[in-house]
């Protein structure tokens, strides 16, 4: 086995002998180790180039509720149509029937289509229409 002297001078003037087979199993141990190193980096650029995709995937989910979201809230305010179900005794006036029933007692029809219809408002008596009302209500 031939041996090679390197001179390190660091003031001991120190002789270190490295055989060429030490040398030989350190550019082979080197040489794995970068092999390694650049199986882990290939590794590590397809793991990031996976969360990007994830993220993007994330972005577009998000975006897409976020229009489905807000179509729906458009929707919602548009709706006339009671979409809570909320019942005249829950906010105070008075049924449709109820309203009908009024009408029909107080014999407001001819008045209130003549009010309806923008001809001048005939003259109501509000003491007779509000005694009227409390016996309907039973108040």
């Amino acid at each position: 086995m031939y041996n090679n002297k390197i001179n390190l001078e660091n003031g001991w003037n120190n002789v270190i002998t490295v055989s060429n087979t030490n040398i030989k199993r350190s550019e082979k141990l080197a040489e794995s180790y970068a092999n390694s190193a650049k199986k882990d980096m290939q590794e590590c650029a397809n793991y990031l180039a996976l969360i990007q995709r994830i993220l993007k995937e994330c972005e577009n989910a998000r975006d897409s509720i976020n229009i489905s979201l807000g179509q729906d809230l458009l929707n919602h305010l548009e709706d006339n149509e009671n979409p809570h179900n909320v019942t005249p005794e829950q906010v105070g006036v008075y049924s449709k029937s109820e309203i009908n029933e009024i009408i029909t007692v107080l014999n407001l029809d001819d008045k209130l289509s003549v009010i309806i219809s923008g001809e001048n408002v005939p003259d109501i008596d509000t003491d007779e229409v509000e005694t009227e009302l409390e016996e309907i209500i039973g108040g």
